[in-house]
């Protein structure tokens, strides 16, 4: 078996901009890549180690994996945790819903309308304002697939995939 060195290092595939602001509501945080640390990562060098041994079957690579790569690697990496008690850290008052989504800027049209993803959403009218048009909003989809629409710390509207306005919950 051919002998690894002993350079890998955590790579954050997370864009900057989300893991900003999501990672200070989870309260987590991200080791980032320089370009010398991206280099030589384990997924380059398992395919290295599977040309030279020879390998071009996914029957085969997977029998390598589970045999031969995994014990070595577990081998080499594993070590007890420093605190054995569980990493676990309550939640508290955070809203996943409200950072596990897709956020997209637009600006309001004049008719009050913003589009999300094909999807029209009709702005309904806001205490206080005349009108939405013109302002850039961010319209978030979430996982169930309803959107909402947000100007600062505020919701203007939430909708459902088909872009009929909800009651918000």
């Amino acid at each position: 078996m051919p002998r690894r060195r002993d350079t890998t290092r955590l790579v954050s595939p997370w864009d900057t901009k989300w893991s900003t602001s999501r990672s200070r509501a989870l309260n987590i945080s991200y080791v980032s890549a320089t370009p010398c640390s991206a280099r030589s990562t384990q997924q380059d060098r398992l395919v290295n180690e599977l040309r030279i041994t020879g390998i071009a079957t996914v029957a085969a690579a997977n029998r390598y994996l589970r045999d031969e790569f995994l014990p070595a690697f577990n081998a080499e990496f594993q070590r007890p945790p420093a605190d054995p008690g569980p990493a676990f850290v309550p939640l508290g008052r955070v809203d996943l819903e409200q950072i596990l989504c897709v956020e997209a800027e637009r600006v309001v049209g004049r008719d009050n309308v913003v589009v999300a993803d094909g999807v029209p959403l009709q702005l309904a009218k806001q205490p206080g304002r005349r009108t939405c048009a013109g302002l850039r909003v961010l319209v978030r989809r979430h996982l169930d697939g309803h959107h909402s629409v947000w100007y600062g710390g505020r919701c203007l509207g939430h909708y459902n995939p088909l872009g009929q306005p909800v009651r918000a919950a």
